[in-house]
C-alpha cells in the first residue's frame, strides 16, 4: 500500500510487512490488541475520539488510524502520545486534527508521518525534533500558515509532500538544510511566492514538483545547484517570466515540464547544456519558435513538445 506495507496472515496471525521484509504483528480492531502487537491498522473504522486504550502499549511501532476523505475521523491527539516512544511509522490522514501536542515533538524514533486532510493552521514550534524522519505527507491541509522555524532541522528527511495548501506564503529560510532530500512536491500552493536562497541546498534532491503555484514569480539562482535532480515539473506557474541563467548546470536533468508558463518569454543560454534530458514540455509558452529550433538542434536526443 502507500505506506510500503503488505498485509499478510502466518498460521491465522496478522503481520504488515514492510519493504524491508520486518514483520509486524498487527491488530485491525482496539479490543484486539495485547502486549504482543506491535502494529495498530484501523482503516475502514470510523473513529470519533482518540482511543485512550491505544496509550497503554508503548511496544507499539505502527500506528495507523486513517479515516477518508468522505468519511474522515474526528479527533485530536492527546499530550500523552510522547509515551509511545517505540513508534516508527504514524498514518493520521483525514481525521480532523487541528492541533499536534508539544509533546509530539518527542517521538525522536518516528521515521514515516501523514497527516493528510486534516486542519492544522501550524505545527509545533519544535516539530523539527523528529530526527529519524525520513518521510512527511503532509498534503491537503488548506489551513496550515506555516512551517515551524526549526523544520530545517530535519536532517533525514528524504520525501516531503507538501500540496494542496492553500494558505501559505513562504517556506523556512532554513529549508535548505534538509540535506538528504530526494524527493520533493511543492505543488498547488497557490500563495506561496518564492523559495528561500538556502533552496540550491538540497543537493541530494532528484525529483522537484513546482506546478499550479499561481503566485510564485521566480526561482532563486542558487536553483542551479540541484545537480542531482532528474525530474522538474513548473507547468501552470503563470507568474514566473524567466528560469534561472545557471539552469544548465543541472547535468542530470532527465524531465523538464514548463507548460502554460504563460509569462515565459525566453529560455537561458545555458539550458542547452542539459545533454541528459529526454522530455522537454514548451506547450502553450511565448518562447520564440526560433529559440525552439535551436534547442532541437543542441538537444537532439530530447523531445520537445511545443504549440
Amino acid at each position: 500500500d502507500e505506506l510500503g506495507l503488505a498485509k499478510v496472515k502466518k498460521e491465522d496471525i496478522d503481520y504488515l510487512i514492510d519493504i524491508k521484509g520486518n514483520e509486524y504483528k498487527v491488530a485491525y480492531k482496539i479490543k484486539d490488541l495485547s502486549s504482543k502487537i506491535v502494529a495498530l491498522d484501523t482503516r475502514g473504522i470510523l473513529l470519533e475520539e482518540f482511543p485512550k486504550e491505544i496509550l497503554n502499549h508503548t511496544q507499539l511501532e505502527i500506528l495507523i488510524l486513517d479515516g477518508d476523505y468522505y468519511n474522515p475521523n474526528k479527533f485530536n491527539i492527546p499530550d500523552k502520545i510522547n509515551g509511545l516512544g517505540s513508534l516508527k511509522i504514524i498514518a493520521l490522514n483525514y481525521c480532523n486534527i487541528d492541533s499536534l501536542p508539544e509533546t509530539f515533538s518527542n517521538l525522536t524514533i518516528l521515521q514515516y508521518l501523514s497527516l493528510v486532510g486534516n486542519k492544522f493552521k501550524k505545527l509545533p514550534k519544535n516539530f523539527g525534533d523528529l530526527a529519524s524522519l525520513q518521510h512527511l505527507n503532509l498534503t491537503n491541509n488548506r489551513a496550515l500558515e506555516s512551517l515551524p522555524e526549526n523544520f530545517g532541522n530535519l536532517s533525514n528527511l528524504q520525501h516531503f509532500s507538501f500540496t494542496y495548501n492553500n494558505t501559505l506564503e513562504k517556506l523556512p529560510e532554513n529549508f535548505g538544510n534538509l540535506s538528504n532530500l530526494k524527493y520533493l512536491n511543492l505543488s498547488q500552493n497557490e500563495l506561496l511566492k518564492k523559495f528561500p536562497d538556502s533552496f540550491g541546498n538540497l543537493s541530494k534532491l532528484e525529483y522537484l514538483n513546482i506546478n499550479y503555484n499561481f503566485s510564485l514569480k521566480t526561482l532563486p539562482e542558487s536553483f542551479g545547484n540541484l545537480t542531482n535532480l532528474q525530474y522538474l515539473s513548473s507547468r501552470d506557474n503563470y507568474e514566473i517570466t524567466s528560469l534561472p541563467q545557471n539552469i544548465g548546470n543541472l547535468k542530470k536533468l532527465e524531465h523538464l515540464d514548463l507548460k502554460e508558463n504563460v509569462k515565459l518569454t525566453n529560455l537561458p543560454k545555458s539550458i542547452n547544456n542539459l545533454k541528459e534530458l529526454q522530455h522537454l514540455n514548451l506547450k502553450r509558452t511565448p518562447i520564440p519558435p526560433s529559440q525552439i529550433t535551436q534547442l532541437k538542434k543542441d538537444l537532439p536526443n530530447c523531445e520537445i513538445i511545443h504549440d
